[in-house]
């Protein structure tokens, strides 16, 4: 189908970095590099504008990105034609951002598709713009997000709320219970995913609503990668504000620690969106599936 220099050109346009395109797609970066430039060189036009460490796409760029989407809307077509011609062995393609899909769609995955042989399911983790862009697309029928998304254009249903919990390095606080508003006004430095991400999110609501100091941007070390915020945070560079599921193995290990917001709780709602044009059948179905087989764990909201 689709050439591999396309995929990635569609992935560079939407970030505009390649070293984040060369991460997604388990590359180097260098070789990343050249398949940008040999797809250039074959088509005779410049595609990205380089300026320094800057990247952006070219005038010629930018018609191949909007070209590429009815491209690969084309192609996602053909394959679920071609999928639905089979009905006793049938593939969907469903996402996640990085803390639903990688700490509960996989779990999800794994006690369906044992119940459900026939059927296999191909997991997507991915940033929340991109999720939305492959569920425009037609390219994946349902995705699990805790991130905020076009409520006008999805359609959803809740599977769970999330409780964020600020994490820090072990003896880097005095007090595991301590107020956010105090350690705002006292300089405390923040590692943060990237904006655009659920917890970061989250944060920055809960500081809004509880009429807290906006935290100082030259307080907040922001990073690509939810790996990179434990990391720095592990290293003692300053608190991050993290979903308990994606800390739990560190916390046992004694290697993070987590606290206790004298302001309350921040809770968020993981839910599952997706099109009124995608499979219903198999939607609903997972949804169900799904929602039936919740962890103990996680918080229930309750089905409309």
């Amino acid at each position: 189908m689709i050439e591999r220099s396309l995929k990635l050109f569609r992935t560079a346009a939407a970030v505009c970095n390649f070293t984040e395109v060369a991460a997604m797609s388990g590359m180097t970066q260098p070789n990343v590099t050249k398949q940008i430039a040999n797809l250039e060189r074959r088509l005779g036009v410049q595609l990205f504008q380089r300026t320094g460490r800057t990247v952006r796409l070219s005038p010629a760029g930018e018609i191949l990105r909007d070209e590429c989407e009815h491209l690969f809307a084309v192609e996602a077509d053909i394959l679920r034609k071609l999928r639905s011609a089979n009905e006793r062995s049938r593939s969907y393609f469903v996402g996640g951002t990085s803390t639903a899909g990688s700490f509960l769609l996989i779990g999800m995955n794994a006690v369906y598709q044992k119940e459900h042989p026939n059927r296999a399911l191909h997991l997507k983790i991915e940033r929340p713009e991109v999720l939305h862009r492959m569920l425009a697309a037609g390219e994946l029928v349902l995705a699990l997000t805790d991130a905020p998304y076009d409520r006008a254009y999805f359609l959803s249903e809740p599977y769970c709320m999330d409780r964020l919990t600020p994490v820090f390095a072990p003896g880097y606080l005095k007090r595991k219970t301590f107020s956010l508003g105090d350690y705002i006004r006292g300089g405390g430095t923040f590692i943060l995913d990237e904006s655009g991400s659920g917890g970061r999110a989250e944060l920055e609501r809960f500081v809004r609503e509880h009429g807290l100091p906006e935290i100082d941007p030259a307080k907040i070390t922001e990073v690509c990668s939810l790996d990179a915020v434990k990391i720095l945070v592990q290293a003692g560079g300053g608190i991050s504000v993290l979903s308990e599921l994606a800390v739990e193995n560190e916390v046992k290990a004694s290697v993070l620690q987590t606290g206790v917001f004298g302001e309350g709780d921040i809770l968020r709602r993981v839910d599952f969106i997706y099109t009124a044009d995608g499979d219903q059948r198999f939607i609903h179905e997972f949804i169900g599936f799904s929602r039936k087989h919740i962890g103990r764990s996680l918080i229930r909201v309750p089905e409309r």
